[in-house]
């Protein structure tokens, strides 16, 4: 049902689109007269989001693609990320006596360390902070 109301309203909104433009620049002769250039154009910009957003209402409503929520969307590309990152997992900070390495990347902490009141670290390697108290 959602791809034939997809079809439906891209074929409606590509179809206002090209009427528009079809009616702006293939009518020379016709009862109404020859559009000045400047209305020709104007209408030309205001017809182009109609054509694009109905050929693509269109299009994905043929294929199965159909737009979804932003949010689901977002969650996709979350989801995708997350996935292509599975192979670069942080890997185990290495045992020091201290044991004060980052634990997103397993730099030392170093000796010019930014360190907070907080006792929050900031790696000077990945730039990402994390607590020495935890550890």
């Amino acid at each position: 049902m959602q791809r034939i109301i997809a079809i439906a309203f891209g074929a409606a909104f590509g179809g206002i689109g090209l009427s528009l433009l079809g009616f702006m620049w293939l009518s020379d002769h016709n009862e109404f007269g020859t559009p000045p250039l400047f209305f020709r154009v104007f209408a030309s910009f205001m017809a182009i989001p109609f054509v694009a957003i109905g050929g693509a209402t269109f299009y994905s409503g043929l294929t199965g693609n159909l737009i979804s929520h932003p949010r689901n969307l977002a969650n996709d590309l979350l989801q995708q990320l997350a996935d292509s990152n599975i192979g670069n997992a942080p890997k185990k900070p290495a045992e020091t006596k201290d044991n004060l390495d980052c634990p997103h990347c397993g730099s030392p902490t170093g000796d010019a360390a930014d360190i907070s009141p907080s006792g929050d670290v900031k790696c000077g390697h990945c730039r990402n902070w994390y607590s020495v108290r935890s550890q």
